[in-house]
């Protein structure tokens, strides 16, 4: 088994903060519609492309925001994390490149605007992997947080997707 006291640390000292300021930036927009195109985009604080999605076409990126951008009614209509990731799914999947990470981050994006986070850990990837190499159960699409190990069942499920994707390595 991992030794999660040591990972916990290293990831609250390296990357958590990254993920509070990107929660905050979407949060302090000054309209769901702004969070919506900047979600859409994959734009950060900076004016930059998120690194989880620099490998996806700009014609895939704007086709996804004409399509968000219809949805802001119904965004605003949703009361979980869960409804607004199931929209973003719905809607954009048939989308060429765009997948699994890009609903779960622009998802968790709009969420944050909405004050929606995750109360599961979504599965992509990186996620499965590490979800995988702790031996959890990858059938669905999210894995519920009391499945987890007690070291991880304390944090928020955002951060548990991160924990499990940049460490997936330490894992096996």
């Amino acid at each position: 088994m991992p030794n999660f006291t040591v990972i916990i640390k290293h990831y609250k000292r390296k990357h958590w903060q990254n993920t509070i300021d990107e929660i905050n930036w979407f949060r302090s927009q000054s309209s769901l519609i702004q969070v919506i195109e900047l979600a859409a985009i994959a734009k950060d604080h900076r004016g930059k492309r998120y690194s989880h999605q620099w490998s996806i076409k700009p014609l895939a990126l704007d086709k996804a925001k004409t399509v968000l951008l219809t949805m802001t009614n119904s965004f605003q209509q949703c009361g979980s994390f869960e409804q607004v990731h199931e929209l973003v799914k719905t809607k954009l999947h048939k989308i060429c490149g765009i997948g699994e990470l890009y609903f779960y981050d622009t998802s968790f994006r709009i969420g944050a605007k909405l004050n929606l986070l995750p109360e599961k850990v979504y599965l992509h990837r990186g996620v499965r992997e590490g979800a995988s190499a702790l031996g959890l159960d990858i059938a669905g699409y999210a894995i519920e947080m009391d499945t987890l190990p007690d070291e991880l069942k304390h944090l928020p499920p955002y951060e548990v997707e991160d924990i499990l994707c940049i460490y997936k390595d330490q894992f096996n």
